[in-house]
């Protein structure tokens, strides 16, 4: 088997089996980075959005993780890596899926193996963040007070239909709770409305 990781210079398939692979680990951690430079691996895209996993072949499945190849929920194979507990202290152990019933697929020198592409990931912009409008307007009434004096009113608002603007949803594929998740931005620019006068000379 060709070691993509050593021609590419990236972090290798045996840095840490099945969770390594064959991007440019030499540039993630030229900036101390410990997140995956890899982009996901698209598996289904009629699966729910926020549905992960990983594949992991025999070698590293048995030899590594002591389970049996295949695929796995994400949330649940690094809930057993990371030694999580259940209430009554036993060992989560990865839940096995298939990959027609996850969105996206870890990208490891596992699957690219299994797809003879060491570079498996989906392109740049696949994915877009909430849309960003926002409708400010304002109202100005001049009366006139005397010759040469008029006092203005105004009435201002921002966000007039009042758009919830939520930023970008999470983007890392290994937060497997609130991967590509909104709710944990709480959101700015709620509408507001502002009173104003001034006398004009």
């Amino acid at each position: 088997m060709v070691d993509y990781g050593q021609l590419f210079g990236g972090s290798g398939p045996n840095a840490f089996p099945g969770l390594s692979n064959y991007c440019d680990g030499n540039f993630a951690s030229g900036f101390n980075s410990s997140v995956s430079t890899c982009r996901p691996v698209l598996s289904n895209k009629n699966a729910p959005m926020q549905a992960t996993g990983i594949y992991l072949s025999p070698d590293s499945a048995e030899n590594t993780w002591g389970v049996d190849p295949g695929y796995y929920t994400l949330a649940s194979a690094f809930s057993y890596l990371f030694g999580e507990t259940d209430a009554d202290g036993n060992p989560v152990l990865p839940v096995a899926t298939s990959p027609e019933a996850v969105h996206w697929l870890w990208n490891n020198s596992d699957i690219a193996d299994v797809q003879g592409n060491p570079f498996p990931g989906v392109g740049r912009n696949t994915l877009r963040a909430n849309r960003w409008n926002k409708l400010d307007a304002s109202i100005f009434k001049t009366i006139k007070l005397h010759e040469g004096y008029g006092l203005q009113l105004q009435f201002s608002a921002y966000n007039v239909l009042n758009k919830r603007l939520l930023g970008t949803n999470d983007p890392e594929l290994d937060d497997t709770g609130t991967f590509w998740n909104s709710d944990y931005n709480y959101g700015t620019s709620a509408r507001q409305v502002q009173l104003g006068a001034r006398i004009t000379f």
